[in-house]
């Protein structure tokens, strides 16, 4: 029995996708993995039937037609506009001023962002631990972001943020009190990533 070049694609598609399945989440910057991000234990989804360029999907030729990223994870995803807040569990905001791209989009991306301490104050000198994970996949970026403060007004400047594939991308960033290294708190941020 012969196989048509058009399932030997789709075959080798699929076979790629599930191979990014790796169960070892890569931190970006700092110590330790991305234990906790959900999805970090998984193994990843790989490729079900329909998926572009798996058994079942994509066109005719030997590589399947470009898609929009698929975006249906368990994870919520959040709409970007400047200045987004999220507040951790302890009380800690981080807005996310700027994004070049905006919105973050596939590639190199270099983030802008406003740290606040429970009180409103905002937080110069702490350590931030950047760990972008893609939880559909279960892994993370081996290019270490590095975290740049920017003034004396508890910005920090986040780049290179590499989201190399299309897809949902959760970007943990680690507060740390750099004396004591204590973690002071975790706040995400999920984004559907498209080409």
């Amino acid at each position: 029995m012969r196989s048509s070049p058009r399932f030997l694609a789709a075959l080798l598609a699929s076979l790629a996708l599930v191979a990014c399945g790796d169960d070892t989440p890569q931190a970006s910057t700092g110590t330790g993995g991305a234990a906790g991000d959900p999805g970090s234990a998984g193994g990843g989804t790989g490729g079900a039937a329909g998926d572009p360029g798996s058994a079942g999907g994509g066109t005719g030729g030997a590589e399947p037609d470009p898609q929009p990223a698929k975006c249906s994870s368990d994870v919520v995803t959040d709409d970007f506009s400047p200045g987004m807040m999220k507040v951790g569990d302890g009380g800690y905001s981080v807005s996310l001023l700027d994004s070049v791209p905006a919105p973050p989009a596939e590639g190199d991306n270099a983030w802008t962002v406003l740290v606040l301490d429970p009180e409103g104050n905002a937080r110069d000198g702490l350590t931030i631990d950047v760990y972008p994970f893609m939880p559909d996949h279960g892994h993370g970026t081996a290019v270490q972001a590095v975290v740049t403060p920017t003034g004396s007004d508890g910005t920090y400047g986040i780049e290179p943020l590499n989201l190399f594939m299309s897809g949902v991308w959760v970007v943990r960033l680690k507060l740390i009190d750099p004396e004591t290294s204590a973690e002071l708190d975790v706040v995400r941020y999920a984004f559907c990533i498209k080409k």
